[in-house]
Parts: structure tokens; C-alpha cells; sequence
């Protein structure tokens, strides 16, 4: 019996050990429910990720005990809860493999569908949540219908979602609302907007609502955007970055994307008001046509971005932009060079800028000026590709019939190679004679056509 007794004693010490690490798991996971309840979110992770290490504890340590199945639970629960379904769902999985309570399963099976829809796991998430709408009480049974009208707008199905709450009027009216939105029906997201506006909601994540809405319907999106902007819980900043993004999605009819990014800067902070600034500067970089109109984009670089966090990206413009006139005000027709210049300034305006009518207007200087350069014919197809006018494109073919710009095959590769070495050494010379030029990698070649072969399409 004395012989035994070491062993019982150890045994028993093994026991309370991990019964002691499930227990802390237990009293940590009410401590962080309590903390989300309160609001205090940073002790709530903190508690969280506790849960997790004393929940590991008991599956390290005695992975075959009684207790292993909801100490997996308790970790899919935690992981949840950081917003973490890749860590949480395998531990899901685990609980749900083995014997466990009734109520603590169906709270994990909601879990795992939720965890499957976020992962983008669409049809394991609804056959996880038809199975807990067969199985579950009052409470789980309404968490199922929730997360499988989630799941189908998920899954790209927004009109089966639809179907869905429509047929379950007791869901909450930020579902219907959301339903609504993914399937692009305006007029019934708009009315039901106004009136969860109207009762001051906070539940819902109108961010989201906006996107799903505009994804189908742009212009009700757009109207969703106003008719918020005094929904509970909505900063002048918050709104300030819908009227942006709002703007974003109408880049196709600049006033309008002027308008609302005029809107976004109307009494916002420095940094959002630089944020409009710059893609108004955009806008006009697109509708820039000659290097004229540069004189006041400078202008706006200087009062709108110069100063902001975005200081940076508007230095690269307005270096562009600076370099363009350059090459514009040195290099009259007829220049020795001057062709490879104004290629290559051209190119800015296309890569650097983002113009481009301008690029295509300086791309046409090249055969205007120096009828005779072998980039001329390029810089024809350049133009005509930026326009979209195949009877330019059909000019070049007529004018340069020999060009090797325009023979894919044959002996005109050499060619082709030899004269793109020649204006990619040029660049690099140029570039490096600029003060504030960036220094190009030790054995790096230069170039302006940086991907594929030179007998590529034109850049």
C-alpha cells in the first residue's frame, strides 16, 4: 500500500492541477464576457487571450481528460471573439468532434457557421446553420436565421436572403436592412434607412450597408450617404470618409466626384481635407490636355497637400509635373534628342501623372517635331492606344511602314532591341542628372519598358 501511495498521490495532484486550469478558463471567460458588456474592450482581449493559454493548458497537459472537449470550446470561443477564425475554427472542429454539453455544442456549432462565413466556407456555414435551426431552442434558433441571412449575402446570394427575413419578420430590422442592400433594391433599403435613422439605432454598421448598397446601385448608395449623415454614432470624420469614398465611385462623371469631394473637405480636418484635395488634383490630372494646364494643378499641390501626411505623394506629382515643363520649355522642335525627351516626358504624364489626354498630346510632339526619329512611329501607337483611335494607329502603319515599332517578326527585332537599349540609356542619363533623382540599383537595367521583352506591346 506505501508502495501505491506515491502514485495515487500524483495522480491525484494531476487531477486538481488541470481540474484548477479549467476552472481559471471558466472564471476568465465570464470575466471577459462581463468586460464586452462594460465597454472595456482592451481588458476584454487581454482576458481573452488568458482564456486561451489556461484552455491550452488542459489539452497539453491531459488531452484525453473529460475536460479536453469544452477546454477546445472555451479556445474557438476566445479566438472568436479577437476576431480570429482562422485559430478558432480548428478548435471548434475539436469540440465539436467529441462528447459535449448540449447547450455549450450548439453555442460552438454557431460559432464554427460563423467562423465558416467569414473564411468565405459558404455552403458549410449553411448546412451548419440548417442543422441548428432544426436542432436549437427559441434563442439559438433566431442566432441561426441571423447567420444564415448573413451567410447567403455572403455567398452571393442577397435575394435568397431577402426571401429569408421577409419570411422571419422578428429578426432584428438592421438584417432586413441589410438583405436589402446586398440585393441592390434601393427604394426598400432607403425607407427602412430612415427609419432605423429616425430611432436613433447604433446597431447598425452603415459603412457596410453603404458598400453592399453601391455595389448594385451606386446612385442609392449615394443618396444612403446624405440621408445618414445624422444617424446615430456618426462623426463629422466618419461621414467626411463616406463622402470620399462616395466620390471614388463616380470617377466616370467628374462634377459629381468634384461635388462630393468639395463636401468631404467642407469644414473637415487637415488630413481629410488633403485626402479630397488630392483626388480633386487627380480628377484633374485626367482632364489635363496640354502642359498649360499644369501651371494651376502646382498650384493646388502647394495649397492642398504640401503640408499634410500626404506631403509625399504629392512631391512625386509635383516632380512629374516639374520635369514635364522642363522638357516642354528646352526642347523646341527640332532639338538634337529632343524625340527621346519627349518620349519619355510623355511617358510621366501617362505613368507618373495619370493624364492621359496630356500624354497622348506630348506622345504626339514626337512625330510633329522630329518627323525623322525612330521613336515616332511608338509614339503614334502610344498616342492611338491612350485615345483609342485606330485611324491614328492605321496612320503610323502608313507613315513608318519599316518602323520595327510595327514589324512583330523577323530581322526588325534587333532592331527593335538596339533602339530600346539606346532610349532606356538615355532615361537613365537624364534621370541621373536630375538632383533629385532617385539612385537606381546597382545592376539594374535601365529602361523605360520595365516588364517583358522589348518587342512587347506599347507602353
Amino acid at each position: 500500500m506505501r508502495r501505491l501511495l506515491p502514485f495515487v498521490l500524483a495522480a491525484l495532484l494531476g487531477g486538481c492541477a488541470y481540474y484548477n486550469a479549467m476552472y481559471n478558463a471558466r472564471r476568465l471567460t465570464g470575466e471577459a464576457e462581463k468586460a464586452e458588456r462594460e465597454g472595456r474592450t482592451f481588458d476584454a482581449n487581454t482576458l481573452w487571450g488568458q482564456v486561451t493559454v489556461k484552455a491550452e493548458t488542459v489539452i497539453a497537459r491531459h488531452p484525453d481528460s473529460k475536460y479536453a472537449p469544452e477546454a477546445y470550446a472555451l479556445i474557438g470561443r476566445a479566438h472568436v471573439r479577437l476576431r480570429n477564425c482562422t485559430r478558432a475554427r480548428p478548435a471548434l472542429e475539436a469540440a465539436l468532434g467529441a462528447p459535449l454539453d448540449s447547450v455549450l455544442a450548439i453555442e460552438s456549432e454557431l460559432r464554427l457557421a460563423q467562423c465558416y462565413t467569414e473564411l468565405g466556407h459558404h455552403q458549410q456555414a449553411l448546412a451548419r446553420y440548417e442543422h441548428l435551426l432544426a436542432v436549437g431552442g427559441p434563442t439559438h434558433r433566431q442566432a441561426a436565421l441571423i447567420g444564415r441571412a448573413r451567410a447567403l449575402r455572403s455567398a452571393g446570394r442577397p435575394d435568397e436572403a431577402v426571401s429569408l427575413v421577409e419570411a422571419n419578420p422578428g429578426l432584428p430590422p438592421v438584417e432586413r436592412l441589410s438583405a436589402y442592400a446586398a440585393a441592390g433594391r434601393g427604394r426598400e433599403t432607403l425607407a427602412l434607412a430612415d427609419s432605423l435613422v429616425a430611432a436613433r439605432d447604433s446597431s447598425v454598421q452603415w459603412d457596410s450597408v453603404i458598400g453592399w448598397l453601391a455595389a448594385r446601385d451606386r446612385d442609392a448608395a449615394s443618396t444612403l450617404v446624405d440621408r445618414t449623415a445624422q444617424a446615430a454614432g456618426v462623426t463629422p470624420a466618419a461621414q467626411a470618409r463616406r463622402l470620399l469614398a462616395d466620390a471614388a465611385r463616380f470617377t466616370d462623371d467628374p462634377p459629381r466626384a468634384r461635388a462630393r469631394y468639395a463636401q468631404a473637405r467642407d469644414g473637415r480636418g487637415m488630413e481629410i481635407s488633403a485626402a479630397a484635395g488630392l483626388a480633386t488634383i487627380r480628377l484633374d490630372l485626367r482632364e489635363a490636355e496640354a502642359p498649360e494646364d499644369l501651371a494651376a494643378i502646382s498650384l493646388a499641390l502647394t495649397r492642398d497637400v504640401s503640408e499634410s501626411s500626404l506631403s509625399s505623394e504629392g512631391a512625386v506629382l509635383q516632380a512629374a509635373i516639374d520635369e514635364i515643363g522642363r522638357v516642354v520649355d528646352s526642347t523646341p522642335p527640332g532639338t538634337p534628342q529632343g524625340d527621346m525627351r519627349t518620349f519619355l516626358a510623355a511617358e510621366l504624364a501617362r505613368d507618373r501623372l495619370g493624364a492621359p489626354k496630356l500624354a497622348a498630346q506630348l506622345f504626339a510632339r514626337v512625330p510633329d517635331g522630329w518627323p525623322e526619329s525612330p521613336y515616332a512611329p511608338k509614339a503614334m501607337l502610344a498616342a492611338a492606344q491612350l485615345l483609342g483611335d485606330t485611324l491614328l494607329a492605321r496612320a503610323a502603319e502608313a507613315r513608318y511602314p519599316e518602323s520595327p515599332y510595327l514589324l512583330a517578326s523577323g530581322g526588325a527585332y534587333q532592331t527593335l532591341r538596339a533602339l530600346e537599349d539606346s532610349l532606356g540609356a538615355f532615361a537613365a542619363q537624364s534621370a541621373a542628372r536630375r538632383p533629385d533623382a532617385p539612385r537606381r540599383p546597382a545592376g539594374a537595367r535601365p529602361g523605360p519598358d520595365r516588364a517583358g521583352t522589348p518587342a512587347g506591346p506599347v507602353r
